[in-house]
Parts: structure tokens; sequence; C-alpha cells
């Protein structure tokens, strides 16, 4: 099976990305979804966030405030660390655990989509890593649309690795600066090269 790495900076069109390709039928695990189910109420990591920033960061019902925490950890160095070491092993461990059954299955094509993949030294873990970029003004004006000030996008950009950094540390780029159509061109181009070349390895 080819393992590929896909990244990217915030904003810059991973779930696009990842939606076409699913499209194209290639199996797609996103660590988001992951890192979300993680964090659902019930789920034993609550347990463990509870007891390191207490109560004030959870509703009424016992399900995690994700704003608040997200408010924290992008203000507070070392509470960003300590909830990275603490979820990212788990975190891991469930792709990991997603790639096996899938290669198991006969799954020719495998991407995983890790918005840190680079700063969590996991493109180890890949025969090919895919980086989905775009200029500064394109990522401001499509998170200010979110509703995001400047402080929360500056805040999040300094929490990981320059979209710059990304894009020279991965094997092929997508350039969303383009229309959606044109987006998808690349990543046909990408993806078929990938196929292609990891064929005539015999993977």
């Amino acid at each position: 099976m080819i393992l590929v790495g896909l990244t990217g900076g915030i904003g810059a069109g991973k779930s696009f990305l990842s939606d076409f390709l699913s499209k194209r039928s290639i199996s797609v695990i996103d660590t988001d979804l992951i890192a979300r189910s993680l964090l659902e109420k019930g789920q034993p990591a609550l347990e463990e966030i509870k007891r390191k920033f207490g109560d004030s960061y959870f509703q009424p019902d016992g399900s995690l405030n994700r704003s608040d925490l997200a408010q924290l950890v992008f203000s507070d160095s070392s509470a960003r660390q300590w909830l990275n070491e603490f979820l990212h092993p788990m975190i891991r461990e469930q792709w990991k655990n997603k790639v096996a059954d899938l290669k198991l299955a006969g799954t020719p094509l495998c991407v995983v989509v890790i918005p840190l993949l680079f700063e969590t030294q996991a493109q180890h873990e890949f025969e090919v890593t895919v980086c989905v970029a775009c200029s500064n003004q394109t990522q401001q004006m499509r998170l200010s649309e979110r509703g995001w000030s400047k402080v929360h996008i500056q805040s999040r950009n300094d929490a990981q690795w320059s979209m710059a950094r990304k894009m020279e540390s991965s094997h092929y780029v997508v350039w969303t600066d383009c229309s959606k159509d044109t987006t998808i061109a690349q990543a046909n181009i990408v993806f078929d090269d990938i196929k292609k070349r990891f064929s005539s390895q015999g993977i």
C-alpha cells in the first residue's frame, strides 16, 4: 500500500482536497476527526484534561468547551505542549490502526491528513508527503470569513511551522490560490504521479 501524509497550513484547503480524494475513491484518514472523537463527552481523555485544566473548561453537561480550551492552548505554549504530548500518541495509535486495517484489506493507496505532520515527526511513517498551501493573503481572507480575528490567526500560525517550511519539506505541493477546478487538476496530476512512481518501484 502507498501511504501518503497530507499536511498544510490553516485555511490552505486540506478539507477540500480530502473531500475530493475521497470522491476519487482514495482512502482518507483525517486525524482532526480522530482528535475530535477523543474529546467527545464520556471519553476517558476528558478526565485527564479536567484534572490538568479544571472544571471551567467544561460545559454543565460534562462536555468539553472546545473554544475556551483552544483560546488557552493557543495563548499559552506550556498548556499547548502538554495537550499535544497527551493527545498526539493516542491520535497516532488510532490512525496507524486504521492504516493497518486498510492494508490488510488490500487498499492500494491511503492518505492520512495530519496538520502537524512535520512538527510531530510523523513524516517518517510515510512513503511520500503532500502539502496543501496558499499565500498569506488568501489564508487571511479565508480565515477572516470564518470569523477569526488577526490575533487568533497569528496565534494559530505561531503554533506550527510556516507554510513555506511545510512546502519545502514535502515531496509535492498543491497550491490553492486558484479556482477549485485548477486545484483539482493539480491534485489529479500529483496523485497520478504518486501512483505511477510507486507502482514502478513495486509498492
